[in-house]
């Protein structure tokens, strides 16, 4: 490299098993950067993250679930907000992406919705006109970096939101659709501060002598510059939002 350091991210295939760290980060004169999750609290002392226990019914797999907060609400997301918000009952939107008008009653209810169509303000207001007290919304599944969580920016959002990862959101959506009652709590109790997020690729490396990846980072919930909504319509061209992974951590 011509005694120049050089580093690179790891990739976004640990879900996939071990040995899967992407080329040129394998390399052994390459530092490759892995992602980890830096803590629970955000710089203002509010949550970036909780535990959602399902109360009712007992038997949804995955339970409890790991959820981001979004940010930006004017709506703290103080742990008193958080567990008014998400103690409750969680029902479909109808429409489910909530891109449109919600034609179904969400008076007094946690408003469940999946990522895609339009920006997450428009999504939230359009629950919120249905009456819903919160919103959770689940990952769509359409491509790798569509798995996790998303970190979602809603500013000037009227109530608190947070998202799941897809396999969670499909888990309760299933219960939901049998007419299941899905009750909600948000549970603090546990600290993600300094854990390698399960997206990060794994070693070991392609060389049997060199263990990879050699360093992590924070990779989760980090505020980047974005496209515009042309090219993504998710974000509404924002000019920033929050973006997850080893490129994330590796800059």
């Amino acid at each position: 490299t011509g005694g120049i350091f050089t580093i690179a991210a790891a990739g976004n295939s640990g879900r996939e098993g071990a040995g899967t760290v992407g080329n040129p980060a394998t390399l052994p004169w390459v530092t490759a950067v892995a992602s980890s999750f830096d803590g629970n609290l955000r710089p203002d002392g509010t949550r970036s993250d909780f535990l959602l226990e399902i109360l009712e019914p007992e038997a949804i797999p995955g339970a409890p679930f790991y959820a981001i907060v979004g940010s930006g609400s004017n709506v703290s997301a103080t742990v008193e907000n958080l567990d008014v918000a998400f103690s409750g009952e969680l029902k479909a939107a109808d429409p489910l992406l909530a891109c449109d008008p919600v034609i179904n009653d969400l008076t007094r209810k946690i408003a469940f919705v999946i990522r895609g169509g339009c920006n997450f303000v428009d999504k939230i207001a359009n629950v919120v006109e249905a009456g819903a007290q919160a919103m959770v919304l689940y990952n769509d599944g359409l491509a790798p970096d569509r798995l996790g969580p998303v970190g979602m920016l809603v500013t000037g959002a009227e109530v608190l939101a947070v998202s799941v990862s897809f396999e969670d959101g499909s888990n309760i959506l299933a219960a939901l659709d049998n007419n299941e009652t899905v009750v909600s709590a948000p549970s603090f109790d546990f600290s993600s501060a300094d854990v390698v997020d399960d997206f990060s690729s794994r070693g070991p490396g392609a060389y049997a002598d060199i263990i990879k990846p050699d360093i992590t980072a924070p990779g989760s919930d980090v505020l980047a510059a974005i496209a515009f909504d042309d090219i993504d319509p998710d974000v509404g061209g924002q000019d920033f939002d929050f973006k997850t992974g080893t490129s994330m951590s590796s800059p």
